[in-house]
């Protein structure tokens, strides 16, 4: 493993930077292999003694990361840095194994994202409780989110083991509080990654109360319907009631601002939907009568009661209940021949039998 390690940083750049070539293919095997060991434990006997040198090999790999992307290049004949080139290795003018700042839009197969995620994996396979973690990778990853943290390939990763860093390295998530957890509307970061995420390992009701409030809401109300509403909506239905505040703030905070009506039109029936799915795990039974008599308390504007346009019932939610203020839906007369619908039925003759 420490020798494929060393050959991957040794192999010179490619000559075409767009095809992958032996040093990519090389680097991810190692990373693949190694997340294995660390989280079945399968080998790592064998690999004890050389454990030292593989992770100062990794560090080496993700070092990059602290430091802040290189500016593409500004000259008029220059084509602009791109995601590939970054995977490709060292340009020709740099030797092979020269430590170089990747451009910011990595890539999640660039050796030094792929050896972060590797670190974690580590650091999360020796933490069986809170402050076990390894302090070098905890250090890593700040100077990583200090020089890194808006980079959505570097919060995908972090994001990916946010779960983890919440219970067992409680002391560093507090350290970085807003690079961790900070929602911010245009900029990647691990808790919005997470929250984006429709692969991660769970809900994470507890996670999602350590967000702040309004930031979830400003979250909530850019995507009333969808992975963030279906983790607030699970999270009510399993006993965190406190996690939006009071209901009735909650809807006037949703409905308010710019799309804030066409918001709270969207998570209505979302609302309905899942409290009418009936999670094995639900311990509120009575969610979705607070939440909705809330509403009706809220006096959110008139149209936040309509059903939206991607609804497929429109004003009728999965339950059978029209959503207070529309109008029900009415079932038109079948014309009649003559056109009028105040005309007699027609009388259609039973079909003679056959003899």
């Amino acid at each position: 493993m420490l020798a494929a390690l060393s050959l991957s940083r040794a192999l010179p750049a490619p000559a075409d930077p767009h095809v992958a070539d032996a040093d990519e293919y090389a680097s991810r095997a190692c990373s693949d292999l190694l997340t294995f060991v660390w989280r079945t434990d399968d080998g790592l006997s064998d690999l004890a003694g050389d454990i030292p040198a593989v992770l100062d090999q990794l560090h080496t790999l993700a070092k990059p990361l602290t430091h802040p992307a290189a500016p593409p290049p500004t000259c008029g004949g220059c084509r602009p840095a791109t995601p590939a080139t970054d995977l490709a290795g060292p340009p020709a003018d740099h030797a092979a194994g020269e430590e170089q700042e990747p451009s910011a839009g990595l890539l999640d197969a660039h050796p030094a994202v792929r050896a972060l995620d590797c670190l974690m994996d580590y650091a999360a396979s020796r933490a069986l409780r809170d402050g076990q973690m390894p302090g070098d990778v905890l250090d890593l990853g700040a100077c990583v989110l200090g020089a890194r943290g808006g980079d959505e390939t570097v919060a995908a990763v972090i994001g990916e083991h946010l779960p983890l860093l919440h219970r067992r390295a409680t002391a560093f998530t507090a350290a970085h509080h807003t690079k961790v957890y900070g929602l911010v509307p245009g900029r990647p970061s691990p808790a919005a990654a997470w929250l984006h995420d429709r692969r991660g390992p769970g809900l994470d009701p507890l996670l999602l109360a350590a967000l702040d409030r309004h930031q979830l809401l400003a979250v909530l109300r850019e995507e009333p319907s969808g992975a963030v509403a279906f983790r607030v909506i699970h999270a009510l239905l399993t006993g965190h009631d406190g996690l939006l505040g009071d209901p009735v703030t909650a809807w006037r905070a949703l409905a308010a601002g710019p799309g804030g009506a066409e918001a709270a039109s969207a998570f209505l029936p979302y609302l309905a939907l899942f409290t009418g799915m009936r999670p094995v795990d639900r311990t509120a039974l009575d969610t979705e009568q607070v939440w909705w008599t809330a509403a009706l308390d809220a006096g959110m504007p008139p149209g936040a009661w309509r059903a939206p346009a991607t609804s497929p019932r429109r004003s009728r939610t999965r339950c059978g209940c029209h959503l207070p203020g529309a109008a029900p839906p009415t079932r038109r007369p079948r014309p009649t021949p003559s056109g009028s619908p105040n005309a007699p039925p027609r009388i259609r003759a039973s079909p003679m039998p056959c003899c």
